[in-house]
């Protein structure tokens, strides 16, 4: 599997939302390599002001984000861990896929706990 690596030179980010961000990452290449069908994907790693972002994109098998898909579906265990882990920091996650069009994961996330007065809500399209 290949992995698309790119990152913002500047990520000054707190220890436990540098932990969480990291396995967050982990997980949706897991993900990739598991269900997608996919040799790889890209990977964006970024900071915008208070703001931490990551993107994981495959063009793979994809499936439905509304939950009919079964065991393949948005709201599966491991998005669902981790959309409550970027959530209790005060983060956001978008879930954009469909059968055979691909996934697409967007996480965003402040730097620091202190940075989460109002966190941007996630969205499933």
């Amino acid at each position: 599997m290949w992995v698309g690596f790119e990152r913002d030179q500047r990520l000054n980010v707190d220890p436990e939302v540098a932990a969480v961000v990291f396995r967050s990452m982990r997980e949706l290449l897991a993900n990739v390599f598991e269900h997608a069908g996919v040799p790889g994907a890209p990977l964006t790693l970024g900071q915008d002001g208070d703001r931490v972002s990551v993107t994981v994109a495959d063009v793979g098998a994809g499936f439905d984000p509304s939950g009919k898909g079964g065991a393949r579906s948005a709201e599966g265990f491991d998005l669902f861990s981790i959309r409550e882990q970027i959530e209790r920091l005060g983060g956001s996650m978008s879930v954009r896929s469909a059968p055979g069009r691909g996934t697409r994961v967007a996480l965003v996330v402040p730097r620091s706990r202190r940075s989460s007065d109002s966190p941007p809500r996630g969205d499933r399209e």
